[in-house]
């Protein structure tokens, strides 16, 4: 199991100096990065970042609407970072069975032009993915059972935020889940209580004692970091880091 920082959470940080912030996050011990954007730098530089400070690419987010009007563009920059993986970070929340209907259609339809050139998409759960619809289904249910090419990053602690278990939601998609976001929360009744990982509330080790499958962890901040991103990362990743290391032992 390795660990990454999805930079997302560093996102005031990378748009001003990506170079820089991408050095800074290769001094943490972790195994990679989750990319949110490149900021306007050139795939390949970015990639010669990344080895040089030593980090693999666990994921790249993309926009869906871009990536269906232009996938060329956006399998290049994968085939540049050596990413295989994209994911789509968020689709507007909806618990209308025909905008679901539509999500997952558009979905089944990405992640099978993403498998025939090569490459594996998912898609970033939140909250509003277990929610029930109008028409009584669950949109991650429905993603499961008709968008069979799609994988699904299941973030742990919107899970929990959305009154679920967050283990028993990642066991039931197995192998279908091979990167989860490890993102923590003070206030299971507050989405907005946003903290480091590890500072919060969220039961990750119980959720991932006995998920195999899991091939990265990776560590997301959400809002309320600002002007201190780079020093909550470092929490983060020490957080997550230590998660490792409790499952290995447990194992």
């Amino acid at each position: 199991m390795r660990s990454a920082l999805q930079l997302y959470s560093v996102r005031g940080e990378a748009a001003r100096d990506l170079a820089g912030t991408i050095e800074h996050v290769g001094r943490l011990g972790l195994d990679g990065v989750e990319l949110a954007g490149l900021h306007g730098h050139d795939a390949a530089r970015v990639r010669e970042w990344l080895d040089a400070a030593g980090l693999e690419v666990a994921g790249m987010h993309v926009d869906l609407d871009e990536l269906e009007a232009d996938p060329r563009a956006h399998y290049g920059d994968a085939e540049a970072l050596a990413a295989r993986l994209l994911v789509v970070g968020w689709l507007p929340p909806s618990l209308e069975s025909a905008v679901t209907r539509s999500h997952v259609e558009r979905l089944d339809r990405a992640s099978r032009a993403a498998r025939a050139e090569g490459f594996r998409l998912a898609f970033h759960t939140h909250d509003a993915e277990l929610g029930v619809a109008d028409d009584g289904s669950v949109l991650l249910d429905r993603l499961v059972a008709d968008a069979p090419e799609l994988e699904l990053e299941l973030d742990l602690g919107w899970a929990w935020i959305a009154g679920r278990d967050p283990g028993e939601v990642l066991s039931s998609l197995g192998a279908r889940c091979r990167v989860v976001h490890v993102k923590d929360f003070a206030d299971r009744g507050d989405r907005t209580s946003f903290t480091s990982v590890g500072e919060g509330a969220v039961p990750f080790r119980d959720a991932l004692r006995t998920a195999a499958f899991v091939e990265w962890l990776v560590a997301e901040q959400d809002e309320g970091f600002v002007p201190d991103e780079l020093s909550a990362a470092t929490r983060s990743a020490a957080a997550v880091l230590d998660l490792r290391e409790q499952l290995a032992r447990a194992a």
